[in-house]
């Protein structure tokens, strides 16, 4: 087991970069437990957005209703992960428990995510499967808020990069197996449908509770750190970009790759059911071919990115150029009008984010303000790709409606060509981005 040697530093000045020491070495065990808790949220996690939320509302709601339901519920779930991430991780932070810091709030989450999970597949009407699916994202964004926190609390600032890039294979691995279980477990119920995803982040907490060795606050050090008053819960949702504006530019860019990325996830079984002209029944199946077209490139990679990243010491020319790609992809995208070549733009899609999430996560591992805030930090950040799930339905619409104008191919339920476009140029911006970061190469 991993002996951390981790000390908790007393806040003096929370405008400078403290990173604390780590001088144990990197326990193998403990990278295999978190990899394995982290691909647990990411099929929990994404699953229900990719596939399985739209088809549990296809098979209650009748047409007309469905696209409008499913942005409601996937975009109050974007303002519920926006909202418990920093406040969570404000009170990680803070936590004495003997059981240490983080671990409290993964089992409590895990704990949460499960039951929340059951309540949506149990529910026959959409305001169940609503609040059934709003309980489960608090569960499952309170993992991570508290997870993530371990990157900077145990591994060292020279390897971050590796376990970023190793980290980054979860997404895809998670959302490719979550897209191929789904047509499989239909046959079950909608019960198998929502809650063999999170048996495997019960799997992985699990094993990571038994691995870690969290590290600890005690009474003393607590003491020393701002009490969490009203004003400072508001304040855990602000990192003011002028006093850190390393932290506001990684977070920026994330925002707006994610931003791109959030219309594809979303609108992807409409689009093949309008624009592909595909049905119901068919969609599952396509919707699973294309993750695992995209995820495999984003798997294979992600560890060589992050690995290269450590190797020249460099990170934005990864994160921006992953972003740069990720553009082009949504460029075949918006343009396709056949299923091959919507599977390409996939495939290209796929590479720019296994390029840039292989190297974001050490990065703004490197550009925490504050060891002692990492947690809070941390969720901040996480709500960079959990808040635009959230926008991206209320601000679809708009692209939607824009007319043909003798250039688009308008479908029954609107311009995705214009959609997927505004998608690219929000990628572009993300590259743009982190050319601001001034605190590493």
């Amino acid at each position: 087991m991993l002996e951390s040697s981790t000390s908790v530093a007393t806040p003096t000045d929370t405008t400078a970069t403290r990173d604390i020491p780590i001088t144990a070495p990197l326990n193998t065990k403990f990278v295999a437990a978190f990899l394995l808790a982290y691909f647990g949220f990411w099929i929990t996690y994404l699953t229900p957005p990719i596939v399985s939320m739209s088809l549990r509302l296809a098979s209650v709601l009748p047409e007309g209703q469905r696209a409008g339901a499913l942005s409601l519920v996937l975009g109050v779930g974007g303002i519920v992960s926006v909202l418990t991430n920093p406040i969570v991780g404000a009170l990680s932070d803070r936590t004495t428990s003997r059981f240490g810091m983080r671990v409290p709030w993964i089992v409590g989450g895990t704990v949460v995510t499960v039951i929340g999970s059951a309540m949506s597949a149990l529910a026959g009407s959409l305001p169940g499967i609503m609040g059934g699916y709003l309980i489960a994202t608090a569960g499952v964004n309170a993992v991570v808020a508290a997870l993530i926190a371990m990157v900077p609390d145990q591994v060292p600032a020279e390897l971050r990069g590796r376990i970023s890039g190793l980290a980054g294979m979860c997404t895809p691995v998670g959302a490719v197996v979550g897209a191929m279980l789904v047509p499989f477990l239909g046959h079950f119920g909608p019960l198998a449908v929502f809650l063999v995803p999170p048996v495997f982040l019960v799997i992985g907490v699990v094993f990571l509770v038994r691995t870690i060795d969290d590290r600890k606050l005690t009474r003393e050090a607590a003491a020393d750190i701002p009490r969490l008053s009203p004003a400072r819960i508001i304040g855990s949702y602000w990192m003011s970009p002028r006093k850190h504006p390393d932290f506001a530019w990684t977070w920026l860019s994330r925002f707006l790759l994610f931003m791109g990325s959030a219309s594809l996830v979303t609108f992807q079984v409409l689009y093949l059911l309008n624009q592909l002209s595909y049905t119901i029944a068919q969609v599952a199946g396509i919707v699973a071919i294309s993750t695992l077209v995209h995820y495999i490139f984003t798997f294979a990679v992600s560890p060589v990115a992050g690995w290269m990243s450590d190797r020249f010491g460099r990170r934005k020319i990864f994160v921006g150029a992953g972003a740069v790609i990720y553009a082009v992809g949504l460029l075949f995208v918006a343009m396709a009008h056949s299923l091959p070549m919507f599977l390409f733009g996939m495939a290209i899609t796929g590479l720019g984010e296994g390029i840039y999430v292989a190297v974001d996560l050490a990065l703004m591992a490197d550009v925490l303000p504050d060891q002692n805030d990492a947690a809070r930090a941390m969720g901040l950040f996480t709500v960079a790709n959990t808040l635009p799930p959230a926008l991206a339905p209320a601000i679809a619409p708009v692209f939607l409606a824009v007319p043909a104008l003798g250039v688009f191919t308008v479908g029954p339920d609107g311009n995705f060509v214009a959609l997927f476009l505004s998608s690219a140029a929000f990628a572009l911006l993300g590259a743009l981005a982190v050319r601001q970061v001034r605190a590493t190469r």
